[in-house]
């Protein structure tokens, strides 16, 4: 009766069911999918339970209705990490809710098998905190191993706050002040034993099929774009709470000048941002921007604050209650390399040396993911050569941004009055041209006194060599026997070298006398398809209808040899070449954020499909100063020069070495170079391989690999030909027979023509001769 019980009550629930959908963050029920059907003039109803439907209606049952709850910690585990873009992307292991489980206090379901501890720790900073200059706290990331993840991006260089933090800070020269608050609700962990979905585990088992075929490049392939939907890493422990940020922007020379004008500020915002943190468990309204009527102080204030599985920036007009802990985020994450997981018991029955296998395969796609993505240089904002786009610093920085300190203009000089004058007049206009010259001039304080400084010089330590950079290619063997064959056919095709040769403003395929070559590297490259359709017909002696036409379709893939070579002095000096970004096909040229060069530089193909951008240095330019590969070890950079991975050629990574200068402070947020990075060609089994398809008379009769013909095509459309019935020594050529049967139509109808043209002549003049015997009396 129990069980009948729980049954007619399932029914009535899904047919009176109003529940929404659960989503990873505000996740409530699926609503039910209903599809309706006619079946012998009957309407049938067809239900789909689902594991939240069974939970409400044990729940009902129970009489625990009260108790019963929308929402679930849906994909905070078990989801992959792009530490890069610091985005929760897809599931990677399997989440269910059979089980029913709730949090202690019977909030959220959670999945099966997830430990869920409560914390309950609410806190908001009573200190406002006060920093000057902008802080980078990234670091270049490697595969293999775990870590931590902060909310709000801390982890990764597409974060949007710390993004919109640094631009404020290092590029508009702001500081900030910053109060934060946090509601830790829970600490959910789990362990994945189990098995990759199955969506997951189809992508991976492609790889490893093409690793177990020996096909290194096509399973690489594989995990390139596996990583390019899914990321790198898996998240397999988190806290879950709210969070907010109130962040004050004030121009930087407000809090560096005098002490009293610092104060004067800092209690300014103090007060400001005490109160929104005061307020937080209510709704709080933030302004773009305030400016103080009695100080004449630009403040900009902001809210960040969660909402959803992301932070969110909330400005003037929108309110929001920052302590609401219904959309609950991951305010921070634990996260372990997707390979590590591989070689531990993910790829299920695998053989062990499948998961070694397929762990290496991934750390390595993943390390060029990550380096790929790393912009090393100076990171200081206070230097002359700070790289608004680097997330690594390299130790480059060298010369203060602003070097000269100068004695303040006389107009400006006004700290005495604002600190003694008793006249409200003077004191008014003693603020107003004190902001006028804080926003135009930077100072100093320097032992007391108030300095100017001059900025945005950038003093070169010494003259530089112009340097020279080309491209060699060289044809094998094979590519003469093709034009070979091809000229037996009657056809021909681009010299498979004509797109891969390159030299700097065309001076040529050799090195200055001053400058000697260095190589790069050296490597073969399968050129794309080249496709040759070649066609004959003949017909039967007997029968002339009984004809066939066969069409060859060729497709060459040619090996070639590319050579790239540098220039360079002797001795330890560099020679150096104006710069102007970088791109592969279909990605961006992060000088300039657009898949193309920038106005001024040209744009030279290397490595057979990376687009250098370059010209003839100047002193503002900044300079690619050498290029070498990996296995040139011991080679380094120039003293204060940043290292950058331009591209990736058969395993090895091409380094390029820049001389920033002042060129790269004022560039964009860097877009991320996302894969794969390999042509989609190589996962072709008949990759590098030429072959012919022959077709009869449009049917598709057999495929010949040309290097097991000794790549002789006419041959082997000739010994192909010899076995059609058609085919016999006093056999008619349908293709000759054409030809001649093209002439002699062209003939008859000249022939034709001209007799048309005399007989109408000669009825003209017949005509005419009528006429006038005609007209005589």
């Amino acid at each position: 009766m129990k069980q009948l019980r729980l049954i007619f009550s399932l029914v009535l629930l899904i047919q009176n069911s109003d529940a929404t959908s659960s989503t990873s963050t505000t996740s409530t029920t699926p609503p039910l999918r209903l599809e309706d059907r006619v079946i012998d003039n009957s309407q049938v109803t067809k239900y789909e339970i689902t594991s939240f439907t069974l939970c409400h209606a044990t729940e009902k049952e129970l009489e625990q209705g009260e108790r019963s709850v929308n929402s679930s910690l849906l994909g905070y585990l078990g989801f992959s990490y792009d530490p890069i873009s610091d985005e929760s992307l897809f599931p990677v292991f399997d989440e269910s809710f059979s089980e029913c489980s709730k949090t202690p206090d019977g909030r959220f379901y959670i999945p099966n098998g997830y430990i869920v501890e409560d914390i309950g720790i609410m806190y908001y900073q009573k200190q406002v905190t006060l920093e000057e200059k902008y802080k980078s706290d990234s670091n270049a990331k490697s595969a293999g191993g775990s870590g931590e993840i902060k909310a709000g991006g801390v982890g990764g260089s597409g974060g949007g706050m710390v993004e919109h933090t640094k631009k404020k800070m290092a590029k508009e020269g702001n500081a900030m002040f910053r109060i934060i608050g946090y509601n830790e609700m829970y600490q959910l962990s789990g362990t994945f034993a189990a098995p990759f979905t199955r969506s997951f585990m189809r992508k991976i088992k492609r790889a490893i099929d093409f690793k177990s075929q020996g096909r290194h490049e096509a399973a690489l392939y594989v995990i390139q774009k596996v990583i390019a939907d899914y990321g790198t890493d898996v998240t397999i422990s988190a806290k879950i709470g709210t969070f907010f940020e109130h962040h004050a922007f004030v121009a930087s020379t407000e809090v560096s000048t005098t002490t009293e004008t610092k104060l004067a500020v800092q209690g300014k915002v103090e007060a400001k941002l005490k109160n929104a943190a005061g307020n937080a468990g209510g709704a709080v309204t933030n302004s773009d921007s305030d400016t103080d009527g009695e100080s004449e102080v630009d403040i900009t204030f902001e809210t960040w604050a969660s909402g959803g599985p992301a932070l969110k920036k909330y400005f003037g007009g929108k309110e929001v209650d920052l302590f609401d802990d219904s959309y609950p985020i991951a305010l921070s994450r634990r996260t372990s390399s997707i390979g590590v997981m591989m070689e531990g018991g993910a790829l299920g029955e695998e053989p062990h040396s499948v998961q070694h296998a397929m762990r290496r395969l991934f750390d390595d796609a993943a390390n060029e993911y990550f380096e790929r993505n790393t912009f090393e240089g100076c990171t200081n904002p206070e230097n002359a050569n700070f790289d608004y786009q680097a997330n690594a610093d390299d130790n480059s920085c060298e010369g203060e941004y602003c070097e000269d300190e100068k004695q303040i203009p006389n107009e400006c000089n006004l700290v005495d009055k604002l600190l003694t004058t008793q006249n409200e007049t003077e004191q008014d206009k003693a603020k107003k041209q004190f902001k006028y010259c804080s926003q135009n001039y930077k100072f100093v304080n320097k032992n007391g006194y108030l300095k100017l400084q001059s900025c945005g010089v950038f003093k070169q330590a010494k003259a530089f060599t112009e340097g020279h950079i080309y491209q060699k290619c060289t044809t094998n063997p094979t590519t003469e026997k093709f034009n070979e064959e091809l000229k037996k056919l009657d056809k021909d095709r681009p010299n498979p070298c004509a797109k891969f040769t390159a030299s700097l403003l065309n001076r040529g395929q050799s090195c200055p006398g001053n400058l000697k070559e260095h190589e790069i590297i050296e490597y073969d490259y399968v050129v794309p398809d080249v496709k040759i359709v070649y066609e004959k017909s003949m017909c039967d002696k007997e029968d002339e209808f009984d004809c066939v036409t066969i069409r060859a379709e060729i497709i060459l893939r040619e090996k070639i040899t590319i050579s790239s070579y540098w220039c360079r002095p002797q001795g330890s000096e560099y020679s150096s070449i104006g710069f102007f970004g970088y791109f592969d096909p279909e990605q961006p040229n992060n000088f300039n954020g657009q898949a193309a060069c920038s106005h001024g530089s040209t744009p030279l193909v290397f490595f057979h499909d990376t687009t250098l951008c370059l010209k003839i240095p100047t002193p503002e330019d900044a300079e690619l100063t050498f290029m070498y590969s990996s296995k040139d070890v011991r080679v380094k950079c120039p003293l204060n020069h940043s290292r950058q991975l331009i591209t990736v050629v058969n395993s090895e990574k091409i380094y390029g070495c820049i001389y920033k200068k002042q060129a790269y402070y004022n560039l964009d947020t860097p877009e991320i170079v996302q894969g794969p990075y390999l042509e989609e060609r190589v996962i072709d089994k008949d990759h590098g391989r030429s072959f012919m398809i022959i077709k009869e008379n449009g049917k598709y009769k057999q495929k010949y690999y040309l290097e097991s013909h000794g790549n002789n095509i006419m041959n082997q459309i000739d010994e192909h030909m010899k076995k059609l019935p058609q085919y016999n020594s006093e056999s008619i050529e349908f293709e000759r027979l054409q030809k001649q049967s093209v002439t002699e139509y062209i003939q008859l109808n000249y022939i034709i023509i001209v007799t048309t043209i005399i007989v109408l002549v000669l009825c003209v003049i017949a005509c005419c001769i009528c006429l006038k015997s005609v007209r005589k009396p």
